[in-house]
């Protein structure tokens, strides 16, 4: 698949999302790349909705241990 990939970032509870976060990303051959950084320890969802009305999400583990976790 090649097309415009929408992208939507869920923070933790309580923490702001970052403005740096990309709204798009282009697939190209059904492969798409970004680099991030979050500000803050928690589990960080990035939504993804691409062309033919293929979705996806995957969860991010940031430092989250027994002293962190929500």
């Amino acid at each position: 698949m090649t097309g415009s990939v929408a992208l939507t970032l869920t923070p933790p509870p309580g923490v702001a999302a970052p403005s740096s976060f990309p709204a798009s990303v282009s697939l190209s051959g059904g492969q798409a790349e970004i680099t991030v950084s979050f500000p803050s320890a928690g589990y960080w969802r990035i939504a993804a909705s691409g062309p033919g009305g293929s979705q996806g999400w995957v969860t991010v583990d940031v430092g989250v241990t027994p002293d962190t976790a929500p």
